[in-house]
């Protein structure tokens, strides 16, 4: 495979956004920024280089699984979350991590980086903001106003945050105000397009949604019919851009995760007897509708993390690495 912008510092600033989704088996994969990839499980931490070869291994202070991670261009900066610890990495290379304790455990489903701020959210809807990297929680409560279930906190200000979120059979970005109280809704936005949420990143300015529209027709005789449906939502307008919109092929579907880039979004997607694939699409600036770039058959509970705008690494539950060169057809 021929390197693509494979400088240390090219390499870091073009990594961004985060996938937010619940992840299995156990295991967290970011890049270093150098090329290579951290690989988070509960027995330590291994570097792997773009053949899957071990370049270091580290300790595991936490002692046990990883919940998540999520990493911020702007910052430069990759969080990994344990129950009781956060590991940060500079995205400036191989090297070992920053371990920050938390002062109360958290069993976060759902994370992100805005700066130098990072968000926690939990199944149960509690979430809490840490401070990084001193691991001061600055916020903590239950997320957002009226949701049933949130999938993502972004602390996008020292007291403002944006919830992604479901109420009932509506899909809900939701930016709050803590500057006095408790939380003050300044904006919600009301994704029509969505029903099902499947995972949601951050980045640049805005957030990403994966899921699905799902609906049923006089003609099928009440069979579901689903749409893979992907959104962005502009964290300063609050507007809402679908940038694609298409039929399932297949009678079941569902979102195993989506991993935001410079360029570009990857998700991964389930179907029934079609096995697990990863979709890749373009989506510089918002165009819409987003290019589908690249399609590839991986292995279920594979990890995906941007290397560069068009190289992205598949990292399957024993280590296993493909690097793909995913271009768009632009």
């Amino acid at each position: 495979m021929q390197p693509a912008r494979r400088t240390a510092a090219a390499a870091a600033l073009l990594l961004a956004g985060c996938a937010s989704a619940p992840r299995g088996p156990d295991v967290v994969v970011i890049p270093t920024g150098d090329g290579n990839l951290m690989r988070f499980a509960a027995g330590g931490v291994t570097v792997l280089d773009r053949d899957s070869r071990t370049v270091a291994t580290y300790g595991n202070r936490a002692g046990t699984a990883p919940r998540g991670g999520a990493l911020s261009l702007g910052s430069q900066l990759a969080v990994v979350a344990f129950e009781r610890e956060l590991a940060l990495t500079d995205l400036a290379g191989t090297a070992e991590p920053v371990w920050v304790a938390l002062p109360q455990p958290i069993a976060a489903r759902g994370v992100a980086v805005d700066g130098d701020r990072c968000g926690l959210i939990d199944a149960a809807g509690q979430g809490c903001v840490v401070q990084l990297p001193a691991g001061r929680v600055t916020w903590q409560g239950r997320a957002g106003q009226g949701l049933d279930r949130v999938a993502l906190l972004v602390p996008t200000g020292a007291n403002e945050q944006v919830v992604v979120g479901q109420r009932g059979g509506e899909v809900v970005v939701q930016r709050l105000d803590f500057a006095r109280g408790d939380g003050l809704i300044t904006g919600e936005t009301i994704v029509r397009d969505l029903n099902v949420l499947g995972a949601a990143g951050n980045a640049a300015g805005a957030v990403f949604l994966a899921g699905l529209r799902e609906t049923s027709a006089a003609s099928t005789r009440g069979a579901l019919l689903q749409y893979l449906v992907l959104v962005r939502v502009d964290l300063a307008t609050f507007r809402a851009d679908v940038l694609q919109d298409e039929k399932c092929a297949a009678l079941e579907t569902r979102i195993g995760g989506l991993t935001v880039g410079a360029e570009m979004l990857a998700v991964v997607v389930d179907q029934y007897k079609r096995g697990t694939s990863l979709r890749v699409f373009d989506q510089v600036n918002g165009r819409r509708p987003a290019t589908w770039a690249f399609e590839r058959r991986i292995t279920p509970g594979s990890l995906v993390a941007w290397l560069s705008p068009d190289y992205l690494a598949v990292v399957a539950a024993d280590g296993a690495t493909q690097v793909l060169h995913v271009v768009s057809d632009r």
